[in-house]
């Protein structure tokens, strides 16, 4: 029997965690700058677009699909999988609309990344986890490339036998979660603060 110590481990788990991980500092650090410069010069109090709403709910709804895909994966539900992918995707893009669409309502307000600290930390926030959002759409787009490519029941079993394909998938579901729960911190952060 083999030691899981000595079992050769998965690098691109890895390379999330330690991806993760960056990332989370990087939010952290800059929540504790916003504390800090809260109240300064050029600091004016706003309301976040009505809109962050629906983008939450709509990265909150993803979550859920994209954990039901993968279950639905190694139950050999293929229609399914291939639905609730699709359907994680599109409630991702509602997401990337909606925070562009949310920019743009702040600099109809007058709130611009000169004229206001907090305003300025509003567009650094969302536009940083966009970028982590985007950079996870790809990735499920490959996934879901994929996995419509390979429809017949035969090439979809095949893929649960493919121990890169089963990777993929559960290291998608890791960040994805991670990029949900980033931005519930986020937008809770910036609700508490009452911009």
């Amino acid at each position: 029997m083999r030691s899981t110590l000595y079992a050769r481990r998965d690098p691109y788990q890895l390379m999330i965690y330690l991806g993760m991980l960056g990332s989370a500092l990087i939010f952290l650090f800059l929540s504790v700058v916003y504390v800090l410069r809260k109240g300064g010069a050029q600091w004016e109090t706003f309301a976040l677009p009505r809109i962050f709403w629906l983008t939450t709910a709509a990265i909150m709804i993803s979550s859920f699909t994209l954990t039901a895909a993968r279950r639905a994966f190694h139950r050999e539900k293929f229609l399914t999988y291939r639905l609730l992918l699709s359907a994680t995707f599109v409630l991702a893009l509602v997401f990337a609309v909606g925070q562009v669409l949310g920019g743009q309502q702040l600099l109809e307000e007058g709130i611009t990344l000169q004229g206001n600290t907090a305003g300025a930390f509003v567009y650094l926030f969302s536009g940083l986890h966009l970028a982590h959002v985007l950079g996870g759409m790809l990735v499920v787009a490959y996934a879901l490339v994929d996995g419509w490519r390979h429809h017949h029941y035969v090439d979809s079993f095949l893929q649960t036998l493919n121990p890169v394909k089963v990777s993929r998938l559960r290291l998608v579901n890791l960040y994805w979660h991670f990029v949900d729960v980033l931005w519930l911190y986020l937008f809770g952060f910036l609700l508490y603060h009452q911009l």
